[in-house]
């Protein structure tokens, strides 16, 4: 290691392999999994690479789909670089649909609009007080998507891989399912997925 910093002093090339690091996935704790390879980091095209070992990064230059996409290795398809989250959160929620966070509207239909499909690839959840294993229900315009139950309180899971089309009037919605549920925190993660995957 020391020679090739010693050629950048001196301002000669380092002989050797330079070795990058690429995003390749998601861990169960978020954390970002990286690759090492030689070849290009970004692919350009309006096709995926069809070969992804070393060639992760792809750049979507699809009318109307462009961006820079990573290859999830753990979910097997291309998700947009840009990790969204989706928020909800009420005092306290009965058999009802939680607030959307930071509008604080409540109601069916008034969550998340998803324009564009999407991966969740994670869920957080947590709650003060009232059931310590309250149900929860993501629902897409009234259909669910993904449920799950708090355990002591509390959620979290970054291994989930669900996919949810997009459309001009689809709202995700969080349904909390029975009484007893006070002082909710919800949080879903979320990335674009690249249309026909």
């Amino acid at each position: 290691m020391i020679p090739f910093f010693n050629a950048l002093l001196k301002g000669r090339k380092a002989e050797g392999p330079v070795t990058e690091h690429r995003p390749v996935g998601v861990d169960a704790q978020g954390r970002l999994l990286v690759s090492t390879s030689t070849t290009s980091p970004v692919q350009v095209g309006t096709t995926p690479p069809t070969t992804i070992d070393g060639t992760i990064l792809w750049n979507n230059t699809n009318p109307g789909q462009e961006g820079l996409y990573f290859y999830d290795q753990t979910r097997g398809k291309w998700l947009e670089t840009a990790l969204q989250l989706h928020t909800w959160g009420d005092d306290s929620a009965n058999n009802e649909v939680l607030r959307t966070e930071p509008v604080q509207t409540a109601g069916v239909g008034t969550g998340h609009l998803v324009s564009q499909d999407i991966t969740i690839v994670g869920i957080q959840a947590h709650a003060r007080a009232g059931e310590a294993t309250k149900g929860f229900e993501v629902r897409l315009n009234t259909v669910v998507v993904a449920s799950f139950n708090l355990t002591a309180f509390n959620f979290d899971d970054m291994t989930l891989d669900v996919d949810v089309a997009g459309g001009a009037t689809n709202v995700l919605d969080m349904f909390a399912v029975s009484a007893g549920g006070g002082s909710l925190d919800v949080t879903i993660d979320v990335y674009w997925r690249r249309r026909g995957s």
